[in-house]
């Protein structure tokens, strides 16, 4: 997929642009982050894949806008589940019938509620319950279940947690490997 441009477009011309016969040019509005939300919602619904792409990307796009790109489009499922504006629905839908990757990207936004943590948490995909770990907004009881999770990276991420507490850390420190013992030793 060809990069596209952030340079920005004036506001008064991006109607004009979203317009164009040109999809990179569209494609460049969608991804403008004062671009007005009835011009998402119509490119939300662009025929190019890389448009409605740059409408899940853009943090502005309200849930309408992802829904229409969520109901049609698969290929741009990844970009929702990264976008910090993903309400809890979404966010939900995702990680029930996405793939192990768009549920690794999912574990990582820390706008997701505890409730969908949670249930990542539990996930086959030892890499998406990594991402929960890493997940600066996880909460000391999910980290607590981790903890003990069969994966060492899991039991690692859990070790680099900023949230993660020194009751937690003391029994890190004495993981059986030497990976995870190390890196809760230098945070205690």
């Amino acid at each position: 997929m060809k990069n596209i441009s952030r340079e920005s477009i004036p506001k008064y011309l991006q109607e004009k642009v979203s317009r164009s016969p040109n999809w990179y040019d569209r494609a460049r509005v969608a991804l403008q982050e004062n671009v007005e939300s009835h011009i998402l919602d119509r490119l939300s619904l662009d025929m190019s894949a890389e448009v409605r792409n740059e409408v899940a990307k853009n943090p502005n796009s309200q849930e309408n806008h992802l829904m229409n790109i969520l109901k049609r489009d698969p290929t741009c499922w990844i970009s929702i589940a990264e976008n910090k504006n993903i309400t809890q629905y979404i966010a939900g839908y995702l990680s029930k019938v996405g793939s192990s990757e768009i549920r690794r990207v999912l574990a990582a936004n820390p706008m997701i509620s505890e409730d969908i943590m949670l249930f990542l948490s539990k996930d086959g995909d030892s890499q998406t319950r990594e991402g929960v770990a890493k997940n600066t907004s996880c909460p000391v009881n999910i980290l607590e279940k981790l903890m003990v999770d069969n994966d060492h990276y899991v039991r690692l991420a859990v070790s680099k947690n900023p949230n993660v507490e020194t009751s937690q850390l003391k029994k890190l420190s004495e993981d059986a490997m030497s990976t995870v013992s190390t890196s809760a030793k230098m945070r205690l």
